[in-house]
């Protein structure tokens, strides 16, 4: 459970990264300070994981991350 919950933040992270990189408007700086917000995001969220303690957790701290990792813009 704590391994699938890990892939799905994974995944958002890689496609919210792909956006990034495709923003117009944004620098190179923008975007490599917004990936390192991913990431952050990330790393926040695989702790939530490993912290919970039951299958409801798991699940709270998956959508955390994936919403934080969503709202990360690069302007």
């Amino acid at each position: 459970k704590k391994d699938e919950a890990k892939a799905a933040i994974d995944k958002a992270a890689q496609a919210k990264k792909a956006e990034i990189d495709q923003t117009p408007n944004a620098t190179d700086e923008e975007k490599a300070a917004a990936k390192t917000k991913v990431d952050e995001a990330v790393n926040s969220a695989k702790n939530a994981i490993d912290q919970a303690t039951n299958n409801a957790g798991v699940d709270t701290a998956k959508s955390s991350g994936v919403d934080a990792i969503n709202h990360v813009q690069p302007t």
